[in-house]
């Protein structure tokens, strides 16, 4: 059997495990997509997120409905480990606590979260996946070798774009410090950019 063969046939491999974390984040991707839709109107910023969980539910639903691609549908839900940062910075957001260590603390955990995951992490996936391993991902349905890698390639762009409002919001954050704020007048709050009341990536 030939190495790409195997490596084949990793990406139709499915364990109960795996298929239960996929039909479950599927179902949570889906309700999530609910409350987007109904506030489209009144929360800024939506188009993003409708595109993000668009593209996550074609993508998982295909993993799920055909059994392939798994090794790539489970390692990507890693990204959610930056989730309670992105939520509990909201939360200290709209409580009014952005002077907080806490709001400091969790800012740089954010940042360091969603530097290693969605962005290091993510690209060093796609390259595994879609350029190592290519003669195995090229063996798949012509359709879904389409559906994984468009969708891969929305969401990495999307990641990319959201991290870089984060690091405008470091760079912020280093500019304050190097100046000496006017009387009256508070330096720029962690990881928060010029335009984060427009797109706010606690959604993400």
């Amino acid at each position: 059997m030939s190495a790409a063969l195997q490596i084949a046939l990793t990406l139709t491999l499915t364990v109960c495990v795996g298929a239960g974390i996929v039909a479950a984040l599927l179902g949570y991707t889906a309700w999530d997509t609910l409350p987007l839709l109904y506030y489209r109107n009144e929360w800024s910023g939506i188009g993003m997120y409708i595109i993000h969980h668009t593209a996550t539910l074609l993508g998982w639903g295909t993993a799920a409905i055909t059994g392939m691609g798994h090794n790539i549908a489970i390692p990507v839900q890693l990204f959610e480990f930056t989730a309670p940062f992105t939520n509990l910075r909201w939360a200290l957001h709209a409580a009014g606590l952005k002077g907080t260590t806490l709001y400091l603390v969790n800012g740089i955990a954010m940042f360091v979260s969603f530097f290693a995951l969605r962005v290091v992490f993510n690209i060093w996936l796609f390259g595994v996946r879609f350029i190592w391993q290519y003669e195995a991902y090229s063996q798949l349905p012509t359709w879904i070798q389409l559906d994984g890698f468009v969708v891969y390639c929305a969401n990495l762009a999307l990641q990319l774009l959201w991290f870089s409002k984060i690091l405008k919001g470091v760079i912020a954050l280093f500019q304050s410090k190097s100046s000496t704020p006017s009387r009256g007048q508070s330096p720029e709050p962690l990881l928060e950019s010029k335009d984060d009341s427009k797109d706010d990536i606690s959604k993400a």
